[in-house]
């Protein structure tokens, strides 16, 4: 059984980009069966009406891919706000032993920050990419191999990419 969804940082603000950790899945077929994190995300950006373009589809084909989207919020006072999504898919790990694990997370985390640098917030709010069921034997883990994979993306930036992201104000990771 899955547990409440507890919001302990607040709705994100114009000035933050949130990462869906995407499941192939839900974007093919549409966001109505998604959970966790993607689930908090779809409904917070659209609810029961939010459909992906075919150009966001089309876009998000491979696990390494990242896309922003904007879409129309509301905030905490039920204003309408311009909120930014990057959405990015996580790659299964179940089957893997943990220095591949790593390695399959390095490039997206790389397309993920890559998109965000040249973008105009200023922070990131980020879960891991695998989650749930993807994790495998690396749920206690998880948080180790994702600081680990980002780590190693964003040596992979260019030094213009690098640079950018280094002016932003923060990058949290949402575990």
């Amino acid at each position: 059984a899955q547990g409440p969804l507890v919001a302990r940082g607040g709705m994100p603000t114009p000035n933050r980009a949130v990462v869906d950790p995407a499941g192939l899945t839900f974007i093919i077929n549409g966001p109505g069966a998604a959970g966790g994190a993607s689930r908090a995300i779809y409904d917070w950006v659209g609810g029961s009406d939010l459909e992906f373009s075919t150009d966001f589809k089309n876009n998000l084909s491979t696990i390494t891919q990242a896309y922003p989207q904007p879409y129309t919020t509301l905030d905490n006072n039920y204003k309408k706000q311009q909120s930014h999504v990057i959405h990015a898919m996580g790659p299964d790990l179940r089957n893997l032993n943990r220095l591949d694990a790593v390695k399959s997370l390095v490039t997206p985390y790389m397309n993920i920050f890559g998109v965000f640098a040249v973008s105009v917030q200023d922070r990131l709010r980020c879960p891991p990419l695998s989650g749930q069921i993807f994790v495998g034997v690396f749920g206690p883990d998880i948080f180790n191999i994702t600081i680990e994979a980002m780590q190693k993306g964003c040596k992979m930036l260019s030094g213009y990419l690098k640079e950018k992201l280094l002016s932003k104000t923060s990058v949290d990771l949402c575990i």
